[in-house]
């Protein structure tokens, strides 16, 4: 049974949940001390320690993945796949054929000189 607390606990970390699914029958006033209890069992906390430094080892979790994954995500640029533009509607400039990349025209009486919002999805 310890083993088997061992290998959920390493599905979440969290020694409540694991206690949990290993023992269904306990009582949910008891199930914090009882986990924490089993936890701190010298024989479970080194098959622990143990299983930890083995995941590392075989790198299913490696600290220098995830410092890029996060470092990737903190320095993203939201405009690269995905921009919002102002174009010209249809009444911008109702006198020559309408071009989408032309500026609105300020003097437009409809979205008053602003043009309408697109969303432009960039081929990626």
């Amino acid at each position: 049974m310890q083993q088997r607390f061992v290998y959920e606990y390493l599905k979440d970390l969290n020694q409540s949940a694991a206690y949990r699914r290993t023992w269904y029958n306990c009582a949910p006033g008891s199930l914090c001390a009882a986990a924490s209890r089993l936890y701190r069992n010298v024989k479970v906390n080194r098959a622990v320690q143990s299983a930890m430094k083995d995941r590392l080892a075989s790198g299913r979790i490696r600290a220098d993945d995830v410092m890029r994954w996060l470092w990737n995500i903190v320095i993203a640029d939201p405009n690269e796949p995905i921009q919002y533009r102002r174009v010209n509607c249809r009444k911008c400039w109702s006198d020559i054929a309408r071009d989408p990349t032309d500026d609105p025209n300020p003097d437009c009486g409809f979205y008053f000189g602003e043009g309408i919002g697109e969303i432009y999805h960039s081929d990626t």
